[in-house]
């Protein structure tokens, strides 16, 4: 059974490295003006003030990008690995409780503060 998120979720929509290329490639597409651009190897990371993407529209959920998302974006949700949980649904399509959603977030959010913490801002 294929990943199906929920509908007007967003809520795995936050920042993540985009590849360089596909941000210039997209860059008019930005929902949201980032407020600084970090330097992550070969990617980048748009940083915005409610830590969410810069593709996703706040209103719809929905990705500016979807036929062209960072393979994060792709797997996210599709196996049951620390880099990809959907802390709401499980692979299988099943809801998850809510001490299980607390207990992904805690992990999504030391691993995001990790990320965003290995390089300075570029402006």
């Amino acid at each position: 059974m294929p990943f199906k998120c929920l509908p007007n979720c967003g809520r795995c929509c936050i920042i993540v490295p985009i590849p360089r290329n596909v941000f210039r490639k997209h860059r008019d597409r930005c929902q949201v003006e980032p407020d600084a651009i970090r330097d992550v190897g070969s990617d980048v990371v748009p940083d915005t003030q409610d830590h969410l993407c810069v593709f996703l529209d706040r209103g719809t959920k929905l990705c500016a990008i979807h036929e062209d998302r960072p393979e994060m974006c792709r797997l996210f949700g599709t196996k049951d690995s620390p880099d990809s949980i959907c802390s709401y649904v499980r692979s299988n399509g099943q809801p998850r409780s809510r001490a299980e959603r607390r207990q992904i977030q805690r992990e999504t959010t030391r691993c995001m503060a990790k990320l965003l913490s290995m390089r300075e801002p570029r402006r």
